[in-house]
């Protein structure tokens, strides 16, 4: 019975001491992971205050002109997605006349479109003095591709009658006319000589030279210039 006593009271005596051991050892290593945790939560702090403190430097040696010019570069039109749309402005045409003859400086001369007759004698510097005043309506509207003869005095019937029957031959044909006539007329591009194109296409033959105001895009101004430079049949 005493052997058996001694056998508890000395098992119990080594437990407590391995138990003890085991709380010593895990408090140890519980210690030294809260000290490393702590460590680098530290070094954490410390290199966010050093970011800080180079952020403030750097801010203080730029230059308060240096940093406005920083935001407009951020905040202007160059921006992504606040791209400035500015409005559509109104196609300029130029219509492209020569300008010969009784003239101080002939050539062919670019002007905007509904110019009269007397803005590209102007360009040309005038009329010279042997030129026949009253041969040419200097109140007409230009058209592109235009020649403007200003002949001398005496030989402006000529010019007028050699004129017609210029004009009478050079007639397009709006319902046969290929797409490089149709661009001969005045305002008519290759896009517009095409509509035409398709539109007789589509819809038959032009019965009147007014009908091409039909086609898309084709106006009574547009009209105007080339009525008398076309022909149905």
């Amino acid at each position: 019975m005493m052997i058996s006593i001694k056998k508890i009271k000395y098992f119990c005596k080594f437990h407590f001491v391995f138990c003890l051991l085991l709380f010593s050892a895990i408090t140890f290593l519980t210690g030294c992971e809260n000290a490393d945790k702590a460590y680098v939560f530290e070094k954490e702090s410390e290199t966010g205050e050093d970011n800080e403190a180079k952020n403030e430097s750097v801010n203080k040696d730029v230059s308060p002109e240096r940093a406005e010019e920083g935001n407009d570069l951020l905040t202007g039109s160059d921006q992504p997605g606040n791209v400035e749309k500015t409005a559509g402005e109104p196609e300029v045409v130029l219509l492209c006349v020569y300008v010969c003859g009784e003239v101080n400086e002939p050539g062919v001369y670019c002007l905007p479109e509904n110019s009269r007759v007397c803005d590209a004698l102007d360009m040309a510097g005038g009329m010279t003095e042997e030129a026949d005043e009253t041969s040419v309506n200097l109140a007409g509207f230009l058209n592109d591709g235009e020649m403007l003869f200003f002949p001398k005095k005496g030989e402006s019937g000529a010019a007028a009658n050699s004129q017609s029957g210029s004009d009478a031959d050079a007639l397009i044909n709006i319902n046969t006319g290929s797409v490089n006539d149709l661009m001969s007329l005045p305002g008519i591009g290759e896009s517009r000589a095409k509509d035409i194109i398709a539109y007789r296409e589509q819809n038959g033959y032009f019965l009147d030279t007014k009908d091409i105001m039909k086609v898309s895009g084709i106006k009574e101004s547009v009209y105007n210039k080339i009525k008398d430079h076309i022909k149905v049949n």
